[in-house]
């Protein structure tokens, strides 16, 4: 992985806060498939699962926290920018994206 919604997302958290959060998954795969297959060898089933054994789940968001919008066979992983909206990886880069009711968010 190179640039998708993970790592773009990890990215943002690295430039803001110095850590990253996808360091075991970075340039392990080409495909959304091969990012799967790079998590479960990690041993994580998930996106959340991976976000949940690094970070603490939260109810009250705050802006660059991440957020999750289930979307299978992968999750898309964003920032959170307030207001029901967050940034993330889209086809002409760094989209804003409306949230809905079934997103799951973490603090960073």
């Amino acid at each position: 992985g190179v640039s998708d919604c993970a790592l773009t997302s990890a990215d943002i958290a690295r430039a803001v806060c110095g850590i990253d959060h996808a360091d075991i998954l970075r340039g392990k795969y080409d495909t959304e498939r091969g990012a799967m297959r790079a998590l479960m060898a990690a041993g994580y089933k998930s996106v959340t699962a991976y976000l949940d054994a690094r970070l603490e789940r939260t109810t009250n968001p705050q802006a660059g926290d991440f957020v999750v919008i289930r979307k299978r066979p992968l999750d898309l992983t964003m920032i959170y920018g307030g207001a029901g909206f967050a940034w993330g990886h889209g086809e002409r880069g760094v989209e804003r994206f409306a949230i809905g009711a079934d997103a799951v968010f973490w603090s960073v």
